[in-house]
């Protein structure tokens, strides 16, 4: 999983790697597309 910085092309730190579920995993069939807020009222709002 990597992960980005809050500019564009920023570094994000360095890529993590988690440990699955003893269980197994889930696995979902309805993605959806997600977007950065830029303030936290909108992340709220939608």
């Amino acid at each position: 999983m990597a992960f980005q910085g809050r500019t564009p092309d920023s570094d994000g730190g360095p890529a993590a790697t988690p440990s699955l579920p003893a269980k197994g995993v889930h696995c979902d069939s309805s993605p959806q597309v997600t977007y950065w807020q830029q303030n936290r009222e909108d992340a709220l709002s939608r």
